[in-house]
């Protein structure tokens, strides 16, 4: 057994000496794979080196063709400058032709400018003429569909107007040989102010004579129930008939001043010999 000194103490140092060997071998074997790996490494710079290397000239090549190309373009390049710069120009004098030619369109639209505005003006008012026609068209189809229905109505009315005449008709008895039948259109001259009958222009030259009994009529008043008047005051060319109650007939006189009415002769037994 080796000893070695310690001058602090008397301990032996075999063991660290033994450690540190251990150490130096260790770090001798990783010296040794650094060096490997490092060799691997620029190994691998020279690799990379070497594909820079080609792919510099074949970009270099590239470029050589490229500049060559582009030598051979520029005249047309040159050309195209050229061809551009006269389209331009041209461009330009049609601009400035279209400009020019705008010009009396800009002073028609000025000139026109008042027109323009009644126009819009107009096209307004026809807008709303367009909308009072539709309402009118409206109210018009209204109204015909009430036209509709008053001529229904006097149809109606009619229908029974006759069936009121011929009901005063039959009210009325009468032998047969008195039962005229007869209508004649007379004009009321005046309604006596007593209200008890009218005035006609028909007297003895119409063939009328005093007792005479006619039913009343007036077609433009066809709701109107029939009227019954008795000759009273015959003259050559006028009478004066008072009104009548007889049967369902009216009890009201409906004539007025300047009416046309017709009248029916039903006969009189104090007029058999007319």
């Amino acid at each position: 057994m080796s000893y070695y000194l310690n001058l602090e103490s008397f301990t032996p140092l075999g063991e660290v000496v033994k450690i540190t060997k251990k150490e130096r071998v260790d770090a001798a074997l990783q010296l040794e794979l650094d060096q490997n790996q490092s060799s691997q490494l620029i190994s691998a710079l020279y690799r990379e080196r070497a594909s820079l290397r080609q792919k510099s000239e074949e970009a270099n090549e590239e470029i050589i063709i490229l500049k060559n190309d582009l030598e051979s373009m520029e005249p047309k390049i040159e050309e195209a400058n050229s061809e551009r710069e006269k389209l331009d120009k041209e461009v330009s004098e049609v601009i400035k032709l279209v400009e020019k030619s705008n010009e009396p369109l800009k002073k028609m639209e000025e000139e026109n400018s008042p027109l323009f505005e009644k126009n819009k003006l107009l096209e307004s008012k026809q807008s709303q003429v367009e909308d009072l026609l539709e309402n009118l068209t409206t109210k018009a189809e209204n109204l015909n569909g009430d036209l509709e229905a008053l001529s229904e109505e006097r149809r109606i009315a009619y229908a029974n107007y006759e069936s009121k005449k011929e009901e005063v008709l039959l009210s009325i008895k009468h032998p047969g040989h008195l039962y005229y039948g007869e209508e004649i259109e007379v004009g009321v001259a005046a309604v006596a102010p007593s209200g008890k009958g009218v005035f006609i222009d028909h007297g003895e030259a119409g063939g009328i004579k005093e007792g005479m009994i006619f039913i009343a009529t007036d077609k433009d008043e066809q709701k109107k129930i029939p009227a019954i008047y008795r000759a009273k005051l015959v003259q050559e060319k006028f009478s004066f008939i008072e009104h009548e109650t007889i049967g369902d007939s009216s009890k009201e006189i409906h004539a007025v001043e300047g009416e046309k009415l017709f009248l029916i002769r039903t006969g009189d037994s104090n007029t058999t010999d007319f």
